[in-house]
């Protein structure tokens, strides 16, 4: 299991665990996750940083493809490894309306 996979493990074990609970086999599902995330950051990251720029000086360049890897894994941490109890049908922790969450 890669990093990904053990984050969401132990996010889903603390904040989802109805979700939790009910894997047949949750060594095997936070391996084939972490997996799927890490797929997706790369996708995301190519896309996101596009081709060389012409003209683009070292560190611009760096600095493009260091914002790259960052937006993509962290749109993918929210997404896929620490997802919100409200996106996986679970109660609020704090007792709030789940439609809050969703909304942000």
């Amino acid at each position: 299991m890669n990093r990904y996979g053990a984050e969401a493990l132990a996010h889903w074990r603390r904040h989802l665990p109805a979700s939790y609970g009910k894997l047949e086999d949750p060594a095997r599902f936070f391996a084939d996750l972490g997996e799927q995330a890490e797929a997706e950051i790369e996708d995301r990251y190519l896309r996101y940083a596009g081709p060389d720029v012409p003209g683009e000086s070292a560190e611009d360049k760096q600095a493009r493809l260091e914002g790259a890897t960052n937006r993509a894994t962290e749109e993918v941490h929210v997404e896929l490894v620490t997802p919100s109890p409200a996106s996986q049908g679970e109660p609020d922790p704090e007792g709030g309306d789940p439609g809050e969450l969703a909304a942000l």
